[in-house]
């Protein structure tokens, strides 16, 4: 069994404990923590000691967790460790997916002697790099935005493409954080979570069906051009901020606070109950909800040429599903290239599984 150091005492810890406790205490003994607070070095948790940082290269251990949400806090852990001549590859962050890094080991086992092309890159680029979900370089050299504040409600906001996007109070503080980057990284032509393949655009006068907008930076990319959007988010929080986010264009964009699914019941909605037209388009990300959703679909997606894109990374059986169900309306389907390590569905601990990111259809 490996020993595992713990940077970091607070929340995030027990947030972590957790999730130790059902998956990586199989592989690892945690040994002790570091904390940079002096109020907490020398004392216990759970029944092992708390040190500082200075003493990390006097203890015994094989991977060290950096337990902290706080990018620039971390960002400040692996500065030190670095300057302390730590490999990289011994260190896991908690920001990348819970610490799924951990089980990096056991992924390389099981996929070591893949012949697959798309496998052999992940493996040869976890040999060298922290896993992650996408465990591949993305494009990360886009702009870098600066938070700004409303002046009436005090909602915070950045500039995009000449467009104000908006988010909620509480996911974005603009005392801790100043700035976002790779707002569109996910989306780099590589990543195997891109939702428009290189070879497939968003005509114009298209109708759009965004679900699962969250802060909207899909739709808001196609607005000017579009003909109708049709936006679905099921948390308040972030409707609050779609509305103000595209309050210039009540005219073609709605927004439903609901769930989507295969019936009408409550907070949820099907689409063939609020769609009755065509649509062009379809983006669909909506945390494992894509086979119901798309069951409440039959009927606009069967009268439709829409391009497809569908999320079947959240179940490790969302593809084969959601393939057999754009078929059965008539859909030839594609998937985008690479593979996700999705580390926040439980299963996949058991799985170790590669899940395909984005399932296309089209007529």
């Amino acid at each position: 069994m490996k020993k595992l150091l713990i940077w970091g005492t607070g929340n995030t810890r027990e947030k972590f404990q957790k999730k130790y406790d059902k998956f990586f205490s199989k592989y690892y003994e945690i040994t002790a923590y570091i904390d940079k607070d002096k109020n907490k070095q020398g004392k216990g948790l759970e029944g092992k000691s708390v040190y500082a940082p200075e003493q990390i290269g006097n203890l015994e251990w094989d991977m060290i967790l950096l337990c902290t949400i706080s990018r620039e806090y971390q960002e400040e852990m692996l500065s030190y460790l670095e300057a302390e001549g730590i490999e990289r590859t011994r260190i896991v962050t908690y920001l990348n997916c819970e610490g799924m890094g951990l089980i990096r080991d056991l992924i390389m086992e099981k996929y070591c002697d893949s012949k697959e092309p798309e496998t052999k890159e992940i493996m040869d680029y976890i040999k060298e790099h922290e896993m992650s979900v996408f465990n591949m370089i993305l494009d990360r050299s886009g702009e870098r935005y600066k938070v700004y504040c409303d002046s009436t409600e005090e909602d915070p906001y950045i500039w995009i493409d000449d467009k104000r996007m908006y988010y909620p109070k509480e996911f974005l503080d603009i005392n801790t954080t100043p700035f976002l980057y790779d707002i569109y990284a996910e989306q780099s032509s590589n990543s195997p979570h891109l939702y428009i393949p290189s070879w497939k655009c968003v005509s114009k006068n298209s109708i759009i069906v965004d679900a699962g907008a969250r802060e909207g930076n899909f739709a808001l990319k196609y607005v000017n051009e579009s003909k109708k959007i049709y936006i679905f988010e099921c948390e308040k929080k972030w409707c609050r901020a779609l509305s103000k986010t595209f309050s210039p264009y009540r005219h073609k964009v709605s927004i439903h606070n609901s769930f989507l699914g295969n019936s009408n019941n409550g907070n949820m909605q099907t689409l063939d109950s609020v769609i009755s037209e065509s649509i062009d388009f379809l983006k669909m990300d909506i945390e494992g909800a894509e086979i119901n959703a798309l069951k409440g679909a039959e009927k606009v997606l069967g009268k439709s040429h829409a391009f497809c894109s569908i999320c079947a990374y959240h179940n490790s059986d969302d593809k084969i599903k959601i393939e057999n169900i754009l078929n059965s309306y008539g859909y030839k389907t594609s998937t985008s290239s690479g593979y996700m390590l999705y580390g926040w569905d439980d299963f996949f601990y058991e799985l170790l599984d590669l899940r395909r990111g984005v399932v296309y259809g089209q007529k």
